[in-house]
């Protein structure tokens, strides 16, 4: 099971090597890169903090892959946007790791958090209990404490969907990461995530 462990961290890492743009691999213990991503009408300049050393884990224990990828979520440093953009990889790097995950019914935050804490047909855990992206509820957060809607769209495709610092869903600072990467805020998308007409 350890050596399973292994191989997942790095897969994970080798993934997230490849998925980052070029301007975004630094050395150890740098932060920076600024990323644009379309929105509706306008880029969000997204500053995203990454650690690439070590990362810090109780005392015993290496990170879990699922930490790695989370890597500076809910950071002062960064953006919501860059928090939902850390949860989708974790999302795709689950779906390739443990293999039947996407024929699972994972439509609601409560199951994805359970199959990142472990309940899955692997048994392998990608985040502990005590994740800053994990409320004492057991449900994935955003960087306010307050759960993420996930909208599964169906063929692998979900929406996730921040409340925004008033902590309410279907209100003007709402946050939504769409399938294809692009954000739309608050009243500008409806509960589908299609552009209000």
């Amino acid at each position: 099971m350890k050596h399973r462990g292994l191989m997942v961290a790095a897969l994970a890492a080798c993934f997230l090597a490849w998925w980052l743009p070029p301007g975004c691999r630094k050395t150890p213990g740098s932060t920076a890169a600024i990323e644009s991503h379309p929105t509706d009408s306008n880029p969000v300049a997204m500053v995203a903090e990454l650690h690439t050393g070590a990362l810090r884990a109780p005392a015993g224990r290496q990170p879990l892959a699922g930490e790695s990828i989370l890597a500076g979520y809910g950071s002062e440093h960064s953006t919501c946007e860059n928090d939902l953009v850390l949860m989708s990889r974790l999302v795709e790097n689950t779906l390739l790791v443990v293999k039947g995950a996407a024929n699972r019914p994972l439509g609601s935050n409560e199951d994805w958090a359970r199959l990142f804490l472990g309940g899955n047909g692997a048994g392998e855990a990608f985040l502990p209990p005590s994740h800053p992206a994990l409320n004492a509820r057991q449900q994935l957060v955003d960087r306010w404490q307050r759960p993420l809607f996930v909208h599964a769209i169906g063929g692998g495709r979900f929406e996730l969907r921040s409340a925004g610092p008033d902590g309410k869903l279907w209100t003007k600072d709402d946050i939504l990461r769409r399938p294809d990467g692009t954000f739309g805020h608050g009243a500008a998308v409806d509960e589908g995530g299609s552009p209000r007409h």
